[in-house]
């Protein structure tokens, strides 16, 4: 860890792990060297699953006509449709919360404070419409800087639920650096990987969630970094975040108020200054909404920020789209190698990944999704990694797969994009854990699609 101060001009990004480093940047961009993190899904390996080494062109040159289709889809415009419940109104009297301090089960150490002098907290920032457009304005005020950064959230009355969270938890957090919990040696990691399948308790959810990701430890080390970026501007990426505002989650109470939408639009207009590589991209949007229907405005910055980096995912919303092709390219190949009858059928009615996949990894499965049923996805994302999402898309399609199999491409594809509403995330998650999925397996697939003799039309 760095003893000196960060400048609220610089990001100080490390991911909580042995082997992790401290990077500063400035302002104008952001490392992508993060420190690599161990990322090995609870998973049953099957001795019987092997990876081929041998490239297979033909897979990949199958997929060559695909991701032109496949931009367009992913560049248009998001609907307005979505059909949330209307119960999920955000309600921070709710949700209590204390600052960490020595008596903080985790144990952290206490955060640097950083002055506050370098920070104007009475900036207004605001949104005006330009050449007549119709989008709407927003005007919001940044977060004040805090001197501390909140710990374990106050409870009364802990349920059982909660207990048996925060008893594992503190068990770990007296063991290892509990900053990150894909302590893939802990014994622990058992317990937590069966608890989160049961679905976070929501009085916690948020701080496991910033726990998990590594979030509170990047927000000690940059107190007062959030509110910087809030001080600049992009037309540009404002333009488009604005216009996005309005269609994510609209039928959720919070997200139509202005309140909930200013929040928002800081969020995604912060990173997309922070990291101007990336910027901002449609699909965002319902990723930081479901983050800050759990947190705070500040909490929920540095959560996404920890997804697209300590989770290495900033890459899905790169000009190429290269991540999200390659995830693309593995769950067709592992459709193929654990479903073959469901395989043929979609090949034989023209249904590829492209089709449904895109927006679910795209969204970390957030759009076209009821919420609750994302929350619960993303409470196993934050501690499994990012290899979960294979097995969360794989596990979709064989819920579905009798079903699937009856359909011809249009009736196909409408109900693959409307599932997200009725799908049991309890069944989901079980059916999740029985796919002899190891990541060798994917990370071979991953190989296949990155080698130099893959066909250059490809990408």
């Amino acid at each position: 860890m760095m003893d000196t101060l960060v400048q609220p001009t610089q990001l100080n990004i490390s991911t909580p792990s042995d082997n992790s480093s401290n990077i500063s940047n400035s302002s104008s961009s952001i490392s992508s060297n993060i420190s690599n993190t161990s990322e090995k899904p609870i998973i049953n390996n099957n001795n019987n699953s092997s990876s081929n080494n041998n490239i297979q062109i033909s897979n990949i040159s199958r997929f060559k006509k695909l991701f032109s289709e496949f931009t367009l889809t992913l560049k248009k415009s998001i609907t307005d449709d979505d059909d949330e419940d209307n119960d999920n109104q955000k309600n921070n009297n709710n949700r209590e919360e204390i600052v960490s301090d020595s008596k903080d089960i985790f144990k952290e150490n206490h955060p640097n404070v950083h002055k506050k002098n370098h920070i104007n907290n009475n900036h207004n920032y605001i949104i005006v419409n330009t050449q007549g457009n119709s989008t709407p304005s927003f005007k919001s005020k940044a977060p004040d800087i805090r001197e501390h950064v909140n710990g374990v959230p106050k409870l009364t009355l802990i349920k059982k639920k909660e207990y048996q969270w925060l008893e594992q938890l503190h068990i770990i957090g007296t063991s290892v650096d509990c900053n990150y919990p894909q302590y893939n040696n802990n014994n622990n990691n058992i317990e937590i990987s069966k608890l989160v399948k049961l679905g976070i308790p929501k009085r916690i959810r948020g701080y496991i969630w910033r726990l998990s990701s590594g979030s509170i430890e990047l927000e000690k080390k940059n107190l007062g970094v959030y509110q910087h970026f809030l001080s600049k501007n992009s037309e540009e990426y404002e333009y488009k975040i604005s216009k996005d505002i309005s269609r994510t989650f609209p039928n959720v109470p919070y997200f139509c108020k202005e309140e909930g939408q200013s929040s928002l639009f800081n969020i995604l207009k912060a990173y997309s200054i922070m990291d101007p590589e990336i910027g901002y991209t449609q699909g965002m949007s319902f990723i930081a909404a479901v983050l800050l229907s759990e947190m705070d405005e500040l909490e929920s910055f540095w959560v996404f920020t920890c997804i697209m980096k300590n989770y290495k995912l900033a890459s899905l919303y790169s000009n190429d789209l290269g991540l999200l092709r390659q995830y693309l390219y593995v769950i067709d190949r592992l459709i193929e190698t654990t479903m073959p009858k469901l395989f043929s059928h979609l090949k034989e009615i023209g249904i590829t990944p492209v089709l449904f996949a895109s927006e679910w990894i795209s969204t970390l499965f957030t759009y076209n999704f009821d919420i609750k049923i994302s929350k619960r996805l993303l409470d196993v994302f934050f501690i499994e990694g990012r290899f979960y999402l294979h097995r969360l898309s794989l596990s979709i399609l064989k819920c579905y797969e009798k079903h699937l199999m009856t359909l011809e491409f249009e009736d196909a594809v409408e109900f693959l994009k409307r599932l997200g509403y009725q799908i049991d995330p309890n069944a989901l998650l079980k059916v999740a854990d029985s796919f002899a999925i190891p990541v060798q397996l994917i990370e071979s697939f991953e190989a296949e699609f990155v080698h130099p003799n893959a066909p250059s039309d490809y990408f």
